[in-house]
């Protein structure tokens, strides 16, 4: 079985997994748009698979242009800029068909995982096919083979500069607002200038840090982070202390916390199965000791929680851990920094 060359780990550990997944997202949108447009204007309410990919064809085709364009140097040094061709772009398998009723057919766009094959393996049609002007032996698995020895090296080197030691650290400390897909956050709705950045946060259960690769709005200064690389850095390199809000507050009432709360966005919760009384305990020591908050801000927050869910039996255990965090974090300044 061969070793496959783009995964969301891959991807995430050299920043690019936010802009493969707002590639994956726009063409979504692009098939789901074509898909309605078509059984709009079709007499009997029918849409095949093949109407819709002749349809958004020309689209996906322009923005395959463009993103190939810019990201050409992560799967070859042997060309500038790579073009999509009408070969490669039929192979492209974006749509799964799933049986509504009897004789209905409904396509959605295949999981991002899916995704990510599919345009390795048109990524490597292309390589070959221009390769093949020049010899027409090439081979195209020793093609692949090349471009997962180039795209490894850049992981791998990528990889070696994330982790940062506490001498070298720099850190300040802001809120990112995590995003599914970039261009759906308010500062690319509003055209605003949005570039890559990276911003360094610390880990909870090492004296280590490591650089997250983040994005940052020049406009209004917002920084935001991807749900994809949150989770491939946290799984990886395990939880970070770092403030985040979503773009949607939840309505869920055991968040425990109001949407102002700074212990929240710091990743503090007393979820069954979250976080162990030694991570909240960690986290609390640390968010002092790097004077993230202050013993003010952590108390208030937690006897703000207490106050709102006392008394509800849905919250008992909540409540319990909130006390014990309380009365942990109050010895612990007595102890340790008066």
């Amino acid at each position: 079985m061969e070793e496959k060359i783009l995964t969301k780990r891959a991807l995430a550990l050299i920043g690019v997994c936010d802009e493969f997944y707002d590639l994956y997202f726009s063409i979504d949108s692009i098939l789901e748009k074509s898909y309605k447009d078509l059984k709009n204007h079709s007499h009997s309410g029918c849409v095949s698979l093949s109407q819709i990919e002749k349809y958004s064809k020309p689209q996906i085709r322009m923005l395959l242009n463009n993103f190939m364009n810019k990201y050409t140097h992560l799967f070859t040094n042997d060309f500038d800029k790579l073009h999509p061709n009408s070969k490669a772009i039929n192979s492209l398998k974006l749509l799964e068909a799933n049986k509504v009723g009897a004789l209905t057919l409904e396509y959605k766009m295949v999981s991002f995982d899916a995704f990510l094959h599919e345009f390795e393996e048109f990524i490597v049609q292309i390589i070959v096919q221009r390769k093949r002007y020049d010899d027409v032996t090439v081979n195209y698995h020793s093609v692949k083979r090349e471009i997962l020895k180039h795209f490894t090296l850049i992981v791998n080197s990528c990889f070696d500069n994330i982790r940062v030691t506490e001498s070298h650290k720099k850190i300040n400390f802001e809120e990112l607002i995590i995003f599914k897909n970039l261009s759906a956050t308010t500062c690319n709705r509003n055209h605003h200038q949005v570039n890559s950045d990276i911003v360094i946060v610390p880990l909870l259960n090492l004296n280590e840090f490591v650089r997250l690769p983040v994005h940052k709005c020049d406009t209004c200064g917002k920084k935001f982070i991807g749900n994809e690389t949150l989770h491939v850095y946290e799984e990886v390199f395990g939880k970070m202390i770092i403030s985040v809000r979503k773009d949607v507050v939840s309505d869920d009432r055991y968040t425990r916390f109001t949407r102002e709360s700074e212990l929240h966005k710091t990743g503090y919760n007393v979820v069954e199965g979250n976080m162990s009384q030694s991570e909240r305990r960690t986290l609390l020591i640390k968010l002092l000791e790097m004077e993230i908050l202050t013993t003010f801000q952590i108390c208030r927050d937690i006897e703000n929680a207490i106050r709102i869910f006392k008394g509800e039996e849905r919250y008992e255990r909540a409540v319990e851990k909130w006390r014990s965090d309380l009365f942990f974090i109050s010895e612990y300044v007595k102890e340790n920094l008066q």
